[in-house]
């Protein structure tokens, strides 16, 4: 019951916030529209949870000594946005009986239901996170979203720590609570929209499994120097002990509750398809792709020849940006055309293969692409762009949805199961990956942004790389109606002169977030909106 609540909660919310994109206050940071845009509210016990992107972050100290660090990968997941507050632990105590001895000494260190939860052992954490049907993060999972996608930094917003970042030893700046926890939320979140990742309790981990086994504690507390208050930092205690400077926030799987397996905003037909809802002005929905870093290339090594253009697998990093939910349609190009007086004599083609408006757009050139783009204020995405948005938060998969791929999942080559056109589909006919994203694989080809070049991925950059500087080739993506399966994969690359335009080639378009500088962000991370 609680799950399929959730499920909803999550997909409603997004879709209503992305129709108010217009009127939200332009001095709203990139991390507070994130931060609106990522939340679930759990059911279970009333906490704002924030989606922690997929992806892989070096683990462990990178500056001072404290441990080796070694990369990790992981699968995006739901943390609690801020620690178990004193309320929602007292609402866990008085719907289970539980037997919690210590509320004496709780008031004294956190006085309100707002404040930290404390003085809890990691049994009482783990059994809230049980009630909650959730369960407390691993070390790993807890270091890498602290780090809120920043790289060999000390704190989660950088080196340097002040008392206007965190609550711990001492009274400075907006750190006013000299003996006691702050109330949850007080100081500005990390890039990911967690709060008081540093400092104010210290959080149980869920590992190791061992029952007589010491139990780590990540972020340093309201007692501590700056020093404990470091992301890679480490200690451990016993699972029974409890502490006026202990608490802890919960996970829940990505797996469980990603939207993919809810079909786009839509109207349910009766044959058990749906029709994607698109404004009566054609206006595409764009979803807000969460940064992050993810390896990109063939991760399986297939033996497959064509995929050479896609090794080796190498590290990449991109900042946040917005996707249309779905290629862009005939209605929407014909509306560009018109407005703009765009010069286009194809339609008589492109009726045979999309034959109404809600269909992708065809016979496009990379340079047709481009111009829309621009007329809307947009501009195609990177490649890397691309592939991060279709993966969806998954790693190391061959599709946008896993490993396998059936006709129920995309418009290949031939007609089988859901896939029931010869030629383009309507777009948002299959499930959308786990960003919201549909026909991410099939349908129609998408134009990237990037020039092709041999040699790229041997020297592509880490950070937004944006291709070669120049080329004879522009690259495309998601393989289309006419192609196999082995084309449809995420990692697959493929190529055409710009001039070139056809039956299975369309696009979609991405949009920076035209808010502030992202280094100032990194330097100063911005409060994000409840």
């Amino acid at each position: 019951m609680h799950k399929r609540m959730v499920s909803r909660h999550w997909i409603k919310w997004p879709l209503m916030l992305l129709a108010l994109l217009p009127v939200i206050p332009k001095y709203l940071t990139a991390q507070e529209l994130a931060s609106l845009l990522e939340q679930i509210h759990w059911e279970r016990d009333g906490a704002k949870m924030v989606l922690i992107p997929a992806g892989q972050s070096a683990i462990g100290d990178q500056l001072d000594g404290l441990e080796q660090s070694i990369p990790i990968s992981f699968n995006g997941f739901y943390l609690d946005q801020t620690e178990v507050t004193v309320g929602q632990f007292k609402r866990f105590a008085t719907e289970t009986n539980y037997a919690y001895p210590m509320w004496d000494e709780v008031a004294k260190y956190s006085p309100t239901n707002e404040h930290p939860m404390v003085y809890v052992s990691w049994h009482d954490a783990a059994a809230y996170a049980k009630w909650a049907e959730k369960r407390l993060p691993t070390e790993a999972e807890w270091e890498y979203a602290a780090r809120g996608g920043l790289v060999g930094k000390r704190y989660p917003w950088g080196n340097g720590i002040t008392h206007n970042q965190a609550n711990y030893e001492g009274v400075e700046g907006k750190d006013q609570w000299e003996f006691q926890t702050a109330p949850v939320g007080q100081f500005e979140a990390n890039r990911y929209g967690l709060y008081d990742m540093a400092g104010n309790v210290w959080e149980w981990c869920a590992n190791p499994t061992d029952p007589d086994d010491y139990r780590p504690i990540r972020g340093g507390s309201w007692h501590n120097d700056t020093f404990d208050l470091r992301t890679a930092y480490r200690t451990y205690y016993p699972p029974s002990f409890r502490s006026l400077h202990f608490g802890f926030r919960c996970l829940a799987r990505y797996k469980d509750h990603r939207p993919q397996e809810t079909a786009l905003p839509s109207s349910e037909n009766t044959d058990g398809s749906t029709t994607l809802k698109l404004g009566e002005d054609h206006r595409p929905a764009m979803i807000m792709i969460p940064a992050g870093t993810f390896e990109m290339g063939d991760n399986k090594d297939d033996p497959l020849g064509w995929l050479e253009k896609s090794r080796p697998v190498h590290t990449v990093t991109v900042n946040a940006f917005y996707m249309d939910q779905t290629e862009v349609t005939v209605g929407q190009f014909r509306q560009f055309v018109e407005t703009a007086n765009y010069q286009f004599t194809r339609w008589q083609e492109v009726s045979k293969y999309a034959p109404t408006d809600r269909y992708p757009m065809v016979y496009v050139s990379w340079y047709d692409a481009t111009a829309y783009a621009k007329w809307a204020e947009k501009r195609l995405p990177t490649e890397a762009e691309w592939e991060y948005a279709a993966r969806g938060g998954l790693i190391s998969k061959r599709y946008p949805w896993g490993d396998e791929i059936t006709s129920n999942r995309a418009n290949g080559k031939g007609v089988k199961g859901q896939d029931q056109w010869r030629k383009t589909a309507p777009v948002g006919q299959f499930k959308a990956n786990g960003y919201g994203l549909s026909d991410m694989a099939g349908n129609v080809w998408e134009w990237c942004a990037d020039w092709y070049s041999e040699d790229y991925y041997d020297n592509s950059p880490v950070e937004n790389p944006t291709g070669a500087s120049t080329g004879l080739y522009r690259i495309l993506r998601g393989g289309s109606w006419l192609y196999d399966v082995n084309a449809l994969r995420v990692d697959y690359r493929s190529l055409d002169f710009p001039q070139a335009a056809n039956a299975y080639t369309g696009f979609r378009c991405v949009k920076d977030i035209p808010l502030n500088e992202r280094k100032q962000q990194e330097s100063n991370p911005s409060h994000s909106s409840n």
